[in-house]
């Protein structure tokens, strides 16, 4: 999961912050903890939608993949691993 949060999660944040489609007032403060409205919750996952399906040129097999794909093929490595000793390589882009 830890090699995603760069690739996907946060750089979705960042974006979405840069180009203001969350705003502070679609999150509500309760006992000092914020949260989403209804709304930015529905924003930010039509978001994570659409950058889990970007696609890339995978680094190891020379084709074009969404992350979602990357996602299934690097828990497939990590499985062959564990399992089987291979040598595991987390996916790193540029």
């Amino acid at each position: 999961m830890e090699e995603f949060r760069p690739l996907v999660a946060d750089s979705l944040v960042i974006s979405m912050i840069n180009n203001r489609e969350i705003k502070p007032e679609e999150f509500t403060e309760s006992l000092g903890a914020y949260r989403l409205s209804d709304e930015g919750r529905k924003q930010f996952l039509q978001a994570f939608e659409r950058k889990i399906n970007d696609e890339f040129k995978h680094p190891v097999f020379g084709y074009r993949c969404s992350y979602r794909r990357a996602i299934e093929l690097q828990a497939r490595f990590l499985s062959r691993h564990l399992q089987e000793k291979v040598a595991y390589k987390p996916l790193m882009l540029r």
